[in-house]
């Protein structure tokens, strides 16, 4: 059975004999492992630090749920550099996670606000606008948003009913 690492920007599978496949996000269009789906999206922005930076390339994502909308989460690796004595020095290593939505098939997706990086006003409001469209003709659904009633980890669950056409 091989091992399977999945990062951002490379797949790497490990035979039993300690042979190593590497993959890259443009020769790979869709994974399954066990019960973690991957596929690719870019186009998307995210924070690096105290900026904003768009993934213009494809990038590795694990698939949440598909259908007419497709629901990814993207963990990725934010490295902080401080400063001492007038010197730059290297800093910590933190991991993010942000979600991602795109309209099936469509290579470019769009991040989802983060609760951490937003205030509690600006968060609801940036699922609603993002997420609304899609529910246009779930009144069920729209309902839910439009009371700040979806958070992180509710958009599995939300995005399903869409695709599904079922009971949130």
């Amino acid at each position: 059975m091989a091992k399977l690492v999945v990062s951002p920007t490379m797949l790497v599978a490990k035979d039993a004999q300690g042979e190593k496949t590497k993959w890259h996000p443009d020769q790979v269009a869709r994974l399954t492992i066990e019960h973690q789906r991957y596929t690719t999206a870019q186009g998307f922005s995210v924070r690096k630090g105290i900026l904003s930076a768009t993934e213009r390339k494809p990038v590795f994502v694990e698939l949440l749920d598909s259908g007419r909308v497709s629901l990814m989460r993207y963990t990725y690796t934010v490295r902080m550099v401080g400063a001492q004595g007038g010197f730059m020095v290297a800093g910590t290593q933190d991991e993010s996670t942000v979600y991602l939505i795109r309209d099936a098939a469509q290579p470019n997706a769009v991040a989802l606000p983060v609760r951490r990086f937003s205030s509690r006003e600006d968060y609801f409001q940036g699922l609603a606008n993002l997420l609304g469209p899609y529910a246009a003709q779930r009144p069920d659904l729209l309902k839910l948003l439009n009371q700040d009633q979806i958070e992180d980890f509710q958009l599995q669950r939300f995005v399903h009913a869409l695709n599904t056409n079922s009971y949130f």
